[in-house]
């Protein structure tokens, strides 16, 4: 912990040298609770965890029912936003191409570091997020954004603009295909349009997040992760999994469902199958990195109290690809990765560089 915190130390000291450009969603989100009943002094008593509400619902089966909730918050969302913000407050420039409002930019990201340029092409999804202490439901509406298709995003941000973002990153994040019916198109869109015109001055690092991809065709699946092969050529590539997701892949790539393995188990088995550099995992109790020469796991940091967990994970992948962008070691790169999650989870916003130095030393404690 002491060496990492002297390296993010020395980072303070340093013009920021990072630049990102990520894609391509983005929402407008409605963190939510639900009302269990009223105490006797007028308070709300919320059901705290998932199993609870699923058991009151269970119960009432053949029955009417009103289920009372509150709105705790509405700020923006979506993987590519809260990645982004999260990247920015570390101290990236950051190109941010997705749905945040067309033509004009929705209020909801008005709220974004002024590190990040928006790049919009669509109006945004909105998601309503029910939120409990041992996970979220994410209700989401994403009509404009999956009928918006790759020649709209080209014309509406720009061809020249597309080359500039990306030729000059050196993180690329894909973020967020499972969700997005016109995500596969995006992805090979750039393949063909845009890469093929960059001039990259280093190799950028590429990460893929697939998000929620079981509403999706094993087949669909499979072009996917094709096209990530195909991104390959261009540099470093990171794909980020939360165990459902590496549970799908392990299932279609390696012909079971593996669940008594680890997640390390998974990943060495995985990463054969895929022809990444870098694979990442995560559930709530722990990450597992692998790549073909190294491994590691570290277990999350546990918070009690949770203020805010809609984007943890976005947090999460932000931390990782910081500290591996630094070349900080496997260990060094999880540790970031839990920090920046749990300090967003304690506080409901992403932490600056500052934010993640103080708040090391007390994750060990």
């Amino acid at each position: 912990m002491e060496r990492l915190i002297n390296v993010l130390r020395d980072q303070t000291e340093k013009k920021p040298s990072i630049t990102a450009t990520l894609g391509f969603d983005g929402f407008v989100d409605s963190i939510i609770r639900l009302i269990h009943h009223h105490a006797p002094d007028g308070s709300n008593v919320y059901f705290d965890s998932m199993k609870s509400w699923g058991e009151y619902i269970t119960e009432k089966v053949g029955k009417n029912f009103t289920i009372e909730l509150t709105n705790q918050i509405t700020k923006l969302g979506g993987n590519m936003p809260i990645m982004a913000n999260a990247l920015a407050n570390l101290g990236l420039s950051v190109n941010c191409i997705g749905a945040m409002g067309y033509p004009q930019i929705h209020s909801a990201f008005d709220s974004m570091s002024k590190a990040c340029q928006l790049l919009s092409f669509s109006s945004p999804g909105h998601t309503q997020a029910l939120e409990f202490k041992d996970g979220k439901i994410m209700l989401g509406n994403v009509d404009e954004l999956n009928e918006t298709d790759w020649p709209t995003l080209k014309a509406r941000v720009g061809v020249d603009a597309l080359r500039v973002a990306y030729e000059n990153a050196t993180l690329i994040g894909m973020l967020n295909w499972g969700e997005l019916t016109k995500s596969t198109l995006f992805w090979q869109g750039l393949l063909n349009d845009v890469f093929p015109k960059c001039n990259f001055k280093t190799k950028p690092t590429l990460f893929f997040d697939s998000s929620d991809c079981s509403k999706r065709t094993h087949d669909e699946i499979k072009l996917m992760l094709s096209l990530v092969g195909q991104f390959t050529a261009f540099g470093k590539t990171i794909m980020g999994v939360n165990q459902n997701e590496a549970h799908l892949l392990h299932q279609l790539l390696c012909g079971n469902t593996a669940p008594q393995k680890s997640l390390l188990e998974i990943g060495s088995e995985l990463i054969e199958k895929l022809g990444i550099t870098v694979l990442l995992l995560h559930n709530r109790n722990e990450a597992a990195v692998v790549t073909r020469e190294q491994q590691a796991r570290h277990a999350s940091y546990f918070v009690e109290h949770p203020k805010l967990l809609t984007g943890a994970g976005d947090n999460f992948n932000a931390g990782f690809c910081y500290a591996y962008l630094l070349n900080l070691d496997l260990v060094d790169c999880l540790s970031t990765a839990h920090a920046v999650s749990n300090y967003y989870i304690r506080h409901g916003s992403s932490p600056t560089l500052k934010n993640l130095i103080d708040s090391l030393p007390l994750l060990i404690k």
